[in-house]
């Protein structure tokens, strides 16, 4: 864990391999074939080391240095050999921003967001040519909406299963921006299922439940 956190620690302890694991296996049921799985928002790579022993292939972008350090650190550690490591924020538009803490809750080094600012290179997910995707994974704090716009050619050329996190948190940024419901249903997409906090979208004739 990078040294600034005192978040997971203290609400999951050492629980790194089953994090979020009940609501992820409920997204990856609806995977038809598990080939190649995107994870944005890397974090720590709770989710890239669950990932990495379903699909053949895993690319993980996070854009903090601390913990794009633990998350290599980590998937060394359990001797993950297919997981690429990618130490980029996604957004509709390439550039540079700064990682904000969360005011409530400092420590939580996870929710930090995006703002304006030089700290991190900002990408959009349609430079890097990445085909095939069957999951998609987004967990950055509000920004989902600008991550899909720039990953707009790579989602529809696969149409894969995509989980995203619903916390209202896209209202900080302000109220002209569209919400990520809204720009995959304008790509034909659907809403397979609701979780707590995390909503799972998909394709008719793309996707189907099966066992996790």
């Amino acid at each position: 864990m990078p040294d600034a956190d005192t978040y997971v620690a203290r609400k999951h302890g050492n629980k790194f391999g089953r994090y979020q694991r009940k609501d992820l296996d409920k997204a990856i049921s609806f995977v038809k074939q598990r080939k190649f799985a995107l994870d944005i928002g890397g974090h720590i790579g709770t989710s890239a080391v669950f990932f990495a022993s379903l699909f053949e292939r895993v690319v993980s972008f996070e854009p903090a240095p601390d913990t794009f350090e633990c998350l290599v650190t980590n998937v060394r550690a359990f001797g993950v050999k297919n997981v690429e490591c990618r130490n980029f924020a996604l957004s509709d538009t390439a550039g540079r921003a700064r990682l904000m803490s969360y005011p409530r809750d400092p420590g939580n080094v996870g929710a930090r967001f995006l703002g304006e600012g030089e700290d991190v290179e900002v990408r959009r997910l349609d430079d890097f040519g990445l085909t095939g995707a069957d999951l998609v994974k987004i967990d950055v704090e509000g920004w989902e909406s600008w991550v899909l716009l720039g990953g707009k050619t790579t989602i529809l050329q696969s149409r894969p299963v995509i989980m995203f996190e619903v916390r209202g948190l896209s209202d900080r940024l302000g109220t002209d921006i569209p919400t990520p419901q809204d720009v995959l249903a304008s790509w034909g997409a659907q809403c397979l299922l609701q979780l707590s906090g995390d909503e799972v979208w998909g394709w008719e004739g793309s996707t189907s439940p099966r066992d996790a």
